[in-house]
């Protein structure tokens, strides 16, 4: 701290224009920063001369919606390069971070929950207010899927303290001739801020969407590195299941340091493990289902010429052959299995149809035993 101190000291002591021309190499944030280092660098980052610094750091990013009129630069500043709530000062996570840019407001859940009441929009206008007043209220829209419903739900959060003040200032006036043009007013005044702050928002989405695909990308170079290239590679990884574990760790607002990554390895090793003992089973889910498909054919084509009036078992019957579970479920994985291997033919039907026959007695006889303990009856009849 002491370091820090002693260095924001000495480049105080710089030439003003130096120092000007040292900052404008920096971005808004880190001139937030380092306003918040003393009180005299604090003094000079908010002084009106400052103020073409935070327009060239601000210059930077493109697109950026200039400042509003309402906002000094350093306020402008915070409200779209922070990341803490601007009520309690936490980190949240990207997804649980809370944009108003009507209100000027980034807060957490529990500041948002605190500060906007749900309220349907069909009752806004029984509130008091003007029907085009109440549209520009600051207002959240938040997306969700009810779980007894496959249609999207929109729920609409209101500002507390601006529901408030408006009321307050609305009803102040007695005259409807003062009521109108207070609401004239207002209609300007908000619709103003109410365009700037969409466009701040849609600026903010596409900065946000950026940082998460480049997170996610680090997250799957430390993969790679890993040792889950196959993984990777798989079609079965690129499902949303993945995708949401890779981006719940994206969606974090801690700055990713090398320090950082090297501590998510663990992190990133159970995700992929996970994906790999999924990728294999169902590797060898597909593995089994062919070579299934293979004993079904062999038995299928064997019982072409089977005489039509004899009855015969159902294939699962056959696959309870010790012999033929073996070639399924003992053969190598990478051998392919075909319905030769079966050894399955009309000559020799009629042998593994017997066969078959006593390999669900013996399955099911232990059953019939327990079933009937208190009968008599003949084992070799009762099947």
């Amino acid at each position: 701290m002491a370091d820090k101190k002693r260095g924001t000291l000495e480049l105080m002591d710089m030439p003003l224009d130096i120092l000007f021309e040292t900052c404008n190499h920096l971005d808004p944030m880190d001139i937030l920063e380092l306003g918040r280092t003393t009180r005299a660098m604090k003094r000079l980052v908010l002084s009106p001369k400052f103020k073409p610094v935070w327009v060239k750091a601000r210059s930077q990013y493109a697109s950026l919606p200039a400042c509003p009129e309402d906002l000094s630069e350093p306020a402008y500043a915070e409200l779209i390069f922070g990341n803490t709530c601007l009520a309690c000062g936490t980190l949240p996570l990207l997804h649980d971070q809370r944009r108003i840019f009507e209100a000027r407001d980034r807060l957490c859940l529990d500041c948002f929950h605190r500060r906007y009441s749900l309220v349907e929009r069909a009752n806004m206008e029984c509130l008091g207010l003007p029907a085009k007043v109440v549209r520009l209220l600051p207002q959240y829209m938040h997306e969700h899927e009810p779980n007894d419903s496959c249609r999207i739900k929109v729920d609409f959060y209101y500002s507390n303290a601006h529901l408030t003040s408006w009321l307050h200032q609305y009803v102040s006036h007695h005259s409807a001739e003062d009521k109108q043009r207070w609401e004239d007013a207002m209609v300007s005044q908000r619709g103003i801020i109410s365009k700037h702050a969409s466009l701040c928002l849609s600026w903010c989405q596409r900065r946000d969407d950026a940082l998460v695909k480049y997170r996610t990308q680090r997250f799957l170079e430390v993969a790679r590195e890993l040792g889950y290239e196959d993984e990777l590679d798989s079609s079965s990884f690129h499902s949303y299941e993945w995708h949401c574990m890779f981006l719940k760790m994206s969606r974090c607002q801690e700055t990713l340091t090398d320090e950082v990554l090297q501590n998510l390895h663990p992190k990133i090793e159970a995700i992929m493990q996970r994906a790999k003992d999924k990728r294999l089973a169902l590797k060898l889910q597909a593995t089994y289902k062919a070579r299934l498909e293979a004993l079904n054919m062999a038995y299928s084509e064997a019982r072409e010429t089977y005489p039509k009036h004899l009855p015969y078992p159902h294939v699962c019957s056959i696959f309870s052959i010790p012999r033929i579970r073996s070639i399924v479920f003992d053969t190598p994985k990478t051998t392919t299995v075909t319905a030769r291997d079966f050894n399955i033919t009309p000559l020799n039907l009629t042998d593994v149809i017997a066969e078959a026959t006593n390999a669900m007695h013996k399955i099911m006889l232990p059953s019939v035993i327990s079933g009937l303990a208190d009968k008599e009856f003949d084992p070799d009849t009762v099947m």
